[in-house]
């Protein structure tokens, strides 16, 4: 067993690596050579696996922390003729992956490295084996890897991930690389650009030296069918979608979700996508600065509050069903092995989680409109959008003014209605109160240049038991203004 020194500056690090079947490899005298991303790496052993000559390799780097080995396996490596119980059988197969580890481990010379460290992710399989047709989808192996490395990363620091694509079937390869760079934009968009992409070179026609001794029972040409993992690539452009949500920007979540139904692309449920039309409401009005009516504490269906609680909802949802073991259902009169259907959609509400985070909430978690101009002047300040934020906090300044001449002048009071703040808002202005315009629509200009907040809008302002202010606004005037921009 191998301890690495632990120091301040290490940088954690992640192996993923697809395993097809490892009784067929051979041992071979791995050169592990790296010079790229800050990280110098030039290493040899002799291994039967690329996985482990890299392991190795890695954990002869003192700045290198090697936190995690994840490998995906898939069913289909254990013959299921003797299992009934899904459970039972999905453990074996786990059992049967570190048990070749171990081989592994102890056939190699000079490859140093932790069993600990390896974290067997099994998966559903695909196509014919010891008579048995596994009917596992692409989806299914994707939705497996995704799930654990997007816990891992989210819920770790880390710096860079080596992904080894030696010993994977061909599928299994493409799968894994879906899921990897899913996970990396779901949990932190900068951690795809510190992947590692790794295949070691292809050799012929030497003295083969086998690290597992297993027979490998022949089988006569099965028919095959060609699988399409198209909608594993629209998952991806669906997420990097909603990572311009973060950029203020929902015009390309717009573009994508016409573009899947103009195609009929992602059909059945994983194209019941509406509840993302209020989260792209919420980001457009972001982006063009009408923040009045996401005000947390204001009558409008829509605010921040109610959003953030419907997200909150959809994504512990779209958790526990990712989640979701895909436990193999053992058919031995069929000859073959089932696993429940799932949507992919899960993904997509799951990528949702920072932007949750990051913006929603903290709109959502003020607690007055003093909280809220704060929130809202960090948020825009960050996007570098000034203009944005002084417009806007000049307009929730100009109603904190009203509240407290209102407050001045009729102190028993906590609710003012919309001729109180129309004529509250004329003398702050220095302009002579029309009643008249109380009853008129507000136009796209005003809208924008007032943020949501004109005072033709307001129907009244209360102040709550807490202190927070609650802004009602006239529905059928700010349904008829919101009409025009959603």
């Amino acid at each position: 067993m191998v301890h690495n020194k632990k120091r301040s500056n290490e940088r954690k690090t992640v192996i993923f690596a697809p395993w097809g079947f490892p009784p067929g490899w051979s041992k071979i005298e791995y050169h592990i050579h790296i010079n790229e991303k800050g990280v110098k790496i030039d290493h040899k052993c002799r291994t039967c696996s690329s996985t482990i000559a890299l392991a190795s390799a890695l954990k002869n780097v003192e700045y290198i922390n090697l936190s995690k080995i994840f490998i995906l396996g898939l069913d289909s490596i254990l013959d299921p003729r003797d299992y009934e119980d899904g459970y039972e059988y999905r453990e074996k197969v786990k059992g049967k992956f570190e048990e070749y580890l171990n081989n592994l481990i102890e056939a190699s010379e000079g490859c140093l490295v932790n069993k600990e460290d390896f974290d067997f992710i099994v998966a559903p399989g695909i196509g014919k084996y010891y008579g048995y047709e596994f009917k596992g989808e692409g989806k299914h192996i994707f939705l497996k890897a995704f799930s654990a490395l997007y816990d891992y990363f989210r819920n770790n620091k880390v710096t860079y991930i080596f992904f080894d694509i030696t010993h994977g079937i061909n599928f299994q390869t493409v799968v894994s690389l879906y899921a990897l760079i899913a996970a990396t934009l779901a949990a932190d968009p900068n951690l795809e650009k510190r992947i590692f992409i790794l295949n070691s070179e292809p050799v012929s026609g030497y003295p083969r030296e086998k690290c597992i001794k297993e027979h490998i029972e022949r089988q006569t040409v099965p028919e095959l069918r060609l699988i399409d993992f198209s909608e594993l690539q629209t998952i991806i452009q669906s997420i990097r979608a909603i990572i311009n949500l973060g950029k203020l920007d929902e015009r390309p979540l717009v573009e994508f979700l016409g573009s899947i139904k103009k195609e009929k692309i992602l059909e059945n449920d994983t194209l019941s996508l509406v509840e993302l039309e209020d989260v792209l409401g919420f980001f457009r009005l972001l982006r063009l600065g009408v923040v009045g009516p996401l005000y947390p504490f204001s009558n409008y269906e829509k605010n921040a509050k109610i959003i953030d609680e419907k997200i909150i909802e959809q994504i512990e949802r779209s958790l526990n069903k990712i989640k979701d073991q895909l436990v193999p259902k053992i058919n031995a009169h069929a000859n073959e092995v089932t696993y429940n259907q799932i949507s992919l959609k899960h993904v997509i509400f799951t990528a949702l989680t920072n932007i949750r985070e990051t913006i929603i909430k903290k709109l959502a978690d003020s607690k007055n409109l003093e909280e809220y101009k704060n929130a809202l002047r960090n948020l825009y300040g960050a996007k570098k959008l000034r203009d944005k934020s002084m417009m806007i906090e000049r307009e929730i300044e100009t109603i904190k003014k009203i509240i407290d001449h209102l407050r001045r002048i009729s102190p028993d009071k906590n609710t003012w209605g919309k001729e109180a703040y129309a004529f509250a808002w004329s003398a702050l202005k220095g302009i002579r109160f029309d009643d008249k315009r109380i009853d008129k629509d507000v136009d796209d200009r005003n809208f924008y240049a007032h943020a949501g907040l004109n005072f033709e809008l307001i129907n009244s302002i209360s102040i709550n038991e807490n202190g927070s202010e609650f802004i009602e606004f006239d529905e059928e005037k700010l349904k008829e203004a919101l009409k025009r921009i959603l």
